[in-house]
């Protein structure tokens, strides 16, 4: 199971292990290879000084075209399966546009006025000048708690088939802090703990074999997806995945792992550190080896080894002769 909080002792408030966070260097790198700050950025100077919106409270489908090319969502529009093309009638059907806008709103990056159908720049927006771990924490946040990456997939659901969608949403926290532990774990292992969980909470007696096979891989369709909108964040990396050629052109993925990427350690450590304590390896990094001893000293044993490997080989050759 994905169970991520560390083991209790009473009267002490339980504590992760210590990891080694990105450096400031990592992180500007980091930057400017997320996809998604990008397109938020793009939309909030889009938007400008407000733009009017349908009824339904959407983009228009104008700007939503626009947009679609602009931020490189790569969203389809008036999209030809065969030879029958499917018309795009709302902004709302391009998923990737509407779930930057969506994110963007919920981190007050803008805000609909009360009144009248339009959009203007939030009281956040200052955030989407330039890219930045503010904006990054903002969006995170925005997507994981508030929008609902799997909740959003499922926006639309004539049929019931995305009844699992919150629930999955829920999981996510608890996965992210797993993989903050274990490093990193496969896609489909976490899909199947996904359904146990799921299968906790919900009366599923009813499912027989095949439909209940059905919706597990509803599950896991989402949960792949939801990785890949945060990888757009670069909150996490996907590797290593099977991509098979399927009837009418489609593409099937299956397998491969996940792990925390750069923003991701340090998105995730600021998680950790709101349910638990969250010890960070470098903070005697500067030390001369005496004082590195004497501070090690007090510390847990584990942290106090992770503390003196990691200052080892931060200094290199030289590290013993400090």
């Amino acid at each position: 199971g994905s169970t991520a909080l560390p083991p209790t002792t009473p009267g002490r408030r339980p504590s992760f292990r210590p990891v080694a966070l990105p450096t400031d260097d990592e992180l500007e790198q980091a930057l400017t290879r997320a996809p998604f700050l990008f397109q938020l950025i793009g939309l909030v100077d889009y938007i400008g000084d407000g733009r009017a919106l349908t009824q339904s409270g959407n983009l228009r489908l104008a700007d939503g075209k626009v947009l679609v090319e602009v931020l490189r969502t790569g969203d389809p529009v008036d999209e030809w399966i065969g030879d029958k093309q499917f018309k795009t009638r709302t902004s709302a059907d391009l998923g990737g546009l509407d779930l930057v806008f969506r994110v963007a709103l919920e981190a007050k990056l803008l805000k609909r006025p009360r009144k009248g159908n339009k959009v203007v720049p939030g009281p956040k927006a200052r955030l989407a000048r330039q890219p930045s771990l503010d904006l990054a924490d903002a969006a995170f946040r925005s997507l994981l708690f508030d929008v609902g990456p799997s909740e959003h997939l499922n926006r639309v659901d004539h049929f019931g088939f995305g009844w699992f969608a919150e629930g999955l949403d829920e999981q996510l926290p608890d996965m992210l802090l797993y993989l903050y532990v274990e490093q990193h774990d496969e896609v489909d292992g976490l899909a199947d703990t996904a359904w146990e969980v799921l299968n906790s909470q919900y009366d599923l007696s009813d499912l027989v074999d095949d439909k209940a096979d059905f919706h597990r891989r509803l599950v896991a369709r989402d949960l792949r997806c939801v990785f890949h909108q945060l990888a757009e964040l670069g909150v996490v990396r996907v590797f290593d995945e099977e991509v098979t050629e399927v009837s009418s052109g489609r593409q099937e993925v299956s397998g491969g792992w996940v792990e925390l990427d750069v923003f991701g350690w340090w998105l995730v450590h600021r998680l950790a550190a709101e349910v638990a304590d969250a010890p960070v390896i470098g903070a005697l990094c500067n030390l001369d080896a005496g004082d590195l001893l004497r501070a090690a000293a007090d510390l847990p044993d584990g942290e106090a080894r992770a503390e003196i490997d990691h200052w080892l080989v931060s200094g290199g050759d030289s590290a013993p002769g400090r």
